[in-house]
């Protein structure tokens, strides 16, 4: 029995929709990438889908492969001075690291991997460590602000770094520039874990 004849106009339009109405579903969906890049704000909602197809929490855990690979506000937040931080305060956080990353913001935290973070000299992880620190401050603050408790019992959020604890950890290094070269290696990555320790 023959099949019935489809015209190559009705192939198309049955797989892939009406040329003009697709060109402009990728018009707007263009429109609101684009919009989305522009605003520096879209962490204020870390749960709604972005552009992308994910929300920023999700594309924050899929970067970080779920923690496999962690990034320097995971570290940071190990700290015990950062113990009380909510679950939502945390979702904010990875929602402000991973937009300005995304949108590569000049603002953003460099490197975001915690690994590339310790292979620089103490000055580069002062500057990056700062970097976060403006960023969860800012978060903080604007939590604050809308009537939430980020941190509860605090009305402040703790620094992340300042100027005498990267003395502290200058001079721990220059401690541990005095060790044989057999312990170097060893040394060095104490070093690294003491300097976030101490900070």
């Amino acid at each position: 029995m023959n099949q019935p004849r489809i015209e190559p106009e009705l192939l198309w339009e049955e797989r892939f929709g009406d040329p003009l109405v697709m060109q402009r579903k990728h018009d707007r969906w263009q429109a609101q990438q684009d919009a989305w890049d522009e605003d520096p704000n879209v962490w204020q909602n870390p749960l709604e889908e972005t552009p992308y197809l994910q929300s920023l929490v999700e594309m924050y855990h899929e970067e970080t492969v779920d923690g496999e690979f962690p990034s320097v506000l995971d570290r940071a937040l190990e700290l015990p001075r950062f113990q009380d931080v909510t679950e939502e305060f945390r979702n904010y956080l990875k929602a402000i690291v991973i937009s300005h990353e995304v949108q590569l913001r000049p603002e953003r935290v460099r490197p975001f991997d915690l690994e590339e973070m310790e292979r620089q000299s103490l000055k580069g992880q002062k500057r990056t460590m700062m970097q976060l620190d403006v960023l969860m401050r800012r978060a903080f603050d604007w939590m604050k602000s809308q009537g939430m408790d980020p941190m509860p019992g605090h009305e402040t959020m703790p620094v992340v770094m300042n100027e005498q604890m990267y003395q502290r950890a200058l001079q721990r290094q220059k401690e541990h520039q005095q060790v044989s070269p057999s312990n170097r290696a060893r040394e060095q990555k104490n070093t690294a874990e003491e300097t976030w320790g101490g900070w």
